[in-house]
C-alpha cells in the first residue's frame, strides 16, 4: 500500500514539475521587462542617416503588466529615417520574438533580427489597436521579411538569434515629424 501511494505521489509530482517546465519554455526568455533599468538594451539614433533626435527612457510607472517599460521617441525634423532600441542576445534557437507596444502617434514599427550567420532580417509591423497596448509576434521561420542582408544573404533564417532591433521609423510617424511608443515584456520563445 505504501509503495503504491509513494509511486502515485512521485508520478503526480513529476507531472506538475514537467508542466511547469513546459510552460516556462513556452513563455520564453524575458529580455526586456524594464522593472530595474534597460535590461541590456541600448539606444541607436540611426546615425548613418544623420538628423534624428531621440532617446530610449525607462518609464518606471508605466508598463504592460507591471510598472516599468521603455519609451522610444524620435523627432525627424532635421532628417534621418529611424531610431532604435537594440540588444545582442545569447544564442538561442528562435521560434518567436514577442513583445508589447503602446503607440504614441505612430502606425507601425520595423523589427530587425540577426541570426547566427550574421544575416539580418527586417520585418514591417502595422499597429492597428489605436493607442492601446498591443502584442507583437515575429516568427522568423514563417513570417516574410521586408528585406534581408549580410551573412549568407539567402533570405533563410539561420537558426539562432543573435541580435534584436525594435525600430521607430519616420514613415510610420503620423505627420512624419515625430513619434514614440512604450515597449515592454520582450521575450524570445525557443523553437519547438
Amino acid at each position: 500500500m505504501f509503495l503504491r501511494s509513494f509511486r502515485a505521489f512521485a508520478f503526480l509530482t513529476l507531472s506538475i514539475v514537467s508542466c511547469g517546465i513546459a510552460s516556462a519554455a513556452e513563455a520564453g526568455e524575458e529580455i526586456g521587462v524594464f522593472t530595474d533599468g534597460l535590461d541590456g538594451w541600448s539606444y541607436n539614433g540611426g546615425w548613418e542617416f544623420k538628423g534624428a533626435k531621440g532617446r530610449a527612457s525607462r518609464m518606471p510607472d508605466q508598463g504592460h503588466n507591471a510598472p516599468g517599460s521603455v519609451r522610444l521617441s524620435a523627432e525627424f525634423g532635421a532628417g534621418s529615417s529611424y531610431v532604435a532600441l537594440t540588444r545582442r542576445v545569447d544564442p538561442m534557437p528562435l521560434g518567436e520574438l514577442k513583445f508589447w507596444v503602446k503607440p504614441e502617434g505612430i502606425t507601425g514599427l520595423d523589427i530587425r533580427l540577426t541570426d547566427s550567420g550574421e544575416q539580418t532580417f527586417q520585418y514591417e509591423v502595422r499597429l492597428e489597436g489605436g493607442d492601446e497596448w498591443q502584442e507583437i509576434t515575429i516568427s522568423p521561420r514563417t513570417d516574410s521579411p521586408k528585406s534581408h542582408w549580410g551573412g549568407l544573404n539567402d533570405g533563410k533564417w539561420g537558426g539562432e538569434a543573435r541580435a534584436v532591433w525594435i525600430m521607430l521609423s519616420r514613415r510610420f510617424c503620423q505627420g512624419g515629424a515625430a513619434g514614440a511608443c512604450l515597449i515592454d515584456d520582450i521575450r524570445l520563445v525557443p523553437e519547438k
